[in-house]
């Protein structure tokens, strides 16, 4: 519970940085278009990174000239019902629902559905091995989502 809400202080306070650290060297984070997943190799993705993607994405939104970020969105997440599981290899499975709010220039958006990370030991300190998040409503245009979900 403490490493998902952590994440969502992190994300939600736009301190970038430091949410990549939570993240483990190999990450995948993955916005699947079907509601439903599957093979994020096979099937389109509202997003799917790697860790070397997401800091790009992180580099590009601190330049403060991605106009889809001028101003930044405000974000405000809700998690509950978490639920874990230990897996054999001393990694966690974590579900949980999420909502996540966003103002920007006059208008608020909601994205909600549910999210599952994997979660790894690593040097003592635990990381987010793959983060997927299933929206709800993935299957509908989403706009321009230039922030991290």
């Amino acid at each position: 519970e403490s490493l998902l809400y952590l994440e969502a202080r992190l994300l939600d306070s736009r301190r970038y940085r430091e949410w990549l650290d939570l993240l483990a060297d190999d990450c995948l984070y993955w916005v699947p278009s079907n509601p439903e997943g599957g093979d994020p190799r096979t099937e389109h993705s509202i997003n799917l990174d790697d860790r070397r993607r997401l800091i790009d994405r992180v580099t590009l939104i601190e330049t403060g000239s991605l106009y889809a970020q001028i101003p930044p969105s405000q974000t405000c997440r809700i998690i509950s019902n978490i639920e874990v599981w230990p897996e054999k290899n001393g990694e966690l499975l974590i579900r949980s629902n999420i909502v996540i709010w966003e103002y920007r220039r006059g208008r608020t958006n909601a994205f909600i559905g549910w999210q599952q990370h994997k979660a790894m030991q690593h040097d003592g300190v635990r990381r987010i091995k793959h983060k997927v998040i299933y929206l709800i409503n993935s299957e509908a245009p989403q706009g321009n989502i230039t922030f991290i979900l």
